[in-house]
């Protein structure tokens, strides 16, 4: 055999070993392109599952908390904990949760207020997608006790609020530098009174004014 039908021989085998390897690849970059969008469809259903499960269990939970429901009690609590986790709410993208909102309010004044303010539409999202914050929430409804020494300590301030305004207006002096007294107090006594209230129950409520922050300041 020449040298000449030797390479010619070599060239036309590597040739068809090329277009064979070609032809290999072609096939499995469409068998992964199929494996790809067949993934996606599966993932697109699940979500879909997901969130008519959530809407489910939502309804269930809004339907306890407009009957004759007690927060107070701790069985309660637990029943309404259990259905929110069986939701998984905090795994729908935000989107989703914007869209149950609104779906939700659709008609009612908050309507109006999201559409108006839509920070506040962000921050209910956020609190939605937040297990701690839902978690605290319900928790901090159950704070029965605590609750009731807060309100006795607001009383307690409002009543010397009252006192306080009444020792500094002074008939004699300016109505403008009353007025300043008087708002100072007022001041006063509302710093006092949410430091008081944030203290008592930070473990309840810090992951939800954690989240105002983010979104509102």
């Amino acid at each position: 055999m020449s040298l000449f039908s030797f390479l010619f021989l070599f060239f036309i085998t590597l040739s068809g070993f090329a277009q064979e390897e070609d032809e290999n690849l072609s096939q499995q970059i469409e068998q992964e392109k199929k494996q790809q969008i067949q993934a996606a469809v599966r993932l697109n259903e699940q979500k879909e599952k997901a969130a008519d499960l959530t809407v489910s269990v939502l309804e269930k939970v809004k339907s306890a908390a407009t009957s004759d429901f007690d927060f107070m009690d701790e069985k309660a609590r637990t029943h309404i904990k259990k259905m929110i986790e069986e939701s998984k709410i905090w795994e729908q993208s935000p989107d989703q949760i914007r869209r149950l909102i609104m779906l939700n309010v659709k008609g009612k004044p908050m309507e109006k207020v999201f559409q108006t303010f839509p920070k506040f539409l962000d921050v209910a999202v956020a609190f939605m997608r937040d297990r701690e914050a839902l978690s605290g929430l319900i928790d901090f409804l159950g704070k029965k006790e605590e609750l009731k020494i807060y309100g006795l300590l607001w009383i307690g301030m409002m009543i010397l609020g009252w006192v306080l305004r009444k020792l500094v207006v002074s008939k004699t002096r300016a109505s403008g530098k009353n007025f300043f007294f008087k708002m100072t107090v007022n001041l006063l006594l509302s710093i006092v009174s949410i430091v008081v209230f944030y203290n008592m129950f930070e473990k309840e409520i810090g992951p939800t004014v954690s989240i105002i922050k983010q979104h509102l300041f």
